[in-house]
């Protein structure tokens, strides 16, 4: 049952309902005057005013608070049971030094979101080298390509027989949509296969490539403003997100977490109702890459399989 924007927040009877009620999606909705003193229970709190909101004493079990805008007067006194509550790193430091009276033991057992380091764990370090070595092995052969074709017109034999030269650019189009089979040839076709590998690869070296710059810029505004970066990645699916979560912790290689979860999502999205809108840009940009690095994978994966299946003969 989400909410959006204004709530009526006068009548008493309304208020009671809220601080007893399980499932309930708020987005940007000023909640000040309420007191949530009983259950809390996978409530959905995104981008709400809770300056002046009490929580004392109550169950956060599942609650999560993400963008929202809090203060000193937000309190958090006395709350029991924050398995799986999660909050983002913004409403936290919100909440002022004392942050909202939640104790540090407390805060060790919630879902601490912080999309910063989320950019970090998967394109930063060893990631960030691992990444740029991929695109410079995607760019390394058009990149030879274009350096033989410059010396060919420019220093090798400048005399060519009339309806044997193109441009270079032209050259390379037919380099790529041949996959470099024959592109000199004047009855030079189309390979779709070829093509169609360089649009997909292109794509994902190009999302790869945005992303990590990303991060460097902000790794670099953290540096030099010694802040956080107002940053989001959230992708928001309501009420599957403990199954989105389960799924990341389930999966070994970091980029099939994306694809899982999306899948995941989309199941229960036809069951269940969306409390928000599908997250910021580059919330979709992570999952589009997840995608396409787990299509990648399976692609190599395939192409790895038909190498070992090749006949070898018996000798040494």
């Amino acid at each position: 049952m989400p909410f959006e924007g204004p709530i009526p927040v006068t009548e008493p009877e309304f208020l009671g309902c809220l601080s007893n009620c399980r499932r309930v999606g708020f987005h940007s909705s000023p909640l000040t005057g309420i007191k949530f003193d009983r259950h809390v229970y996978y409530e959905f709190f995104r981008g709400c005013d809770i300056r002046g909101v009490s929580f004392a004493n109550a169950n956060l079990e599942g609650a999560e608070f993400i963008r929202c805008e809090g203060d000193h007067t937000s309190s958090f006194l006395g709350v029991h049971n924050v398995e799986e509550c999660a909050i983002d790193r913004y409403t936290l430091s919100s909440l002022g030094s004392d942050r909202g009276g939640l104790t540090t033991a407390q805060q060790q057992k919630m879902i601490l979101h912080d999309p910063v380091v989320e950019m970090r764990k998967r394109f930063s370090g060893f990631w960030r080298l691992t990444h740029a070595l991929l695109i410079s092995l995607f760019l390394a052969p058009y990149l030879w390509f274009l350096l033989c074709r410059y010396y060919a017109a420019t220093i090798g034999d400048q005399t060519f027989p009339e309806g044997t030269t193109t441009s270079i650019a032209w050259a390379l189009v037919r380099f790529i949509l041949t996959g470099g089979d024959g592109w000199w040839r004047n009855d030079w076709s189309v390979s779709v296969p070829a093509a169609l590998s360089f649009m997909f690869v292109f794509v994902y070296q190009c999302v790869r490539a945005i992303l990590l710059f990303k991060t460097q810029q902000l790794e670099s505004y953290e540096k030099l403003h010694g802040l956080p970066a107002n940053f989001e990645i959230y992708v928001d699916f309501g009420s599957v997100r403990k199954e989105i979560r389960y799924a990341r912790e389930l999966t070994s290689f970091h980029t099939l977490g994306p694809l899982m979860s999306a899948i995941l999502a989309y199941a229960a999205y036809n069951r269940h109702e969306a409390l928000y809108e599908n997250g910021t840009f580059w919330g979709k940009l992570l999952y589009v890459h997840g995608v396409l690095a787990f299509i990648a994978l399976f692609a190599f994966v395939i192409n790895f399989g038909q190498f070992l299946l090749l006949p070898t003969p018996l000798a040494p």
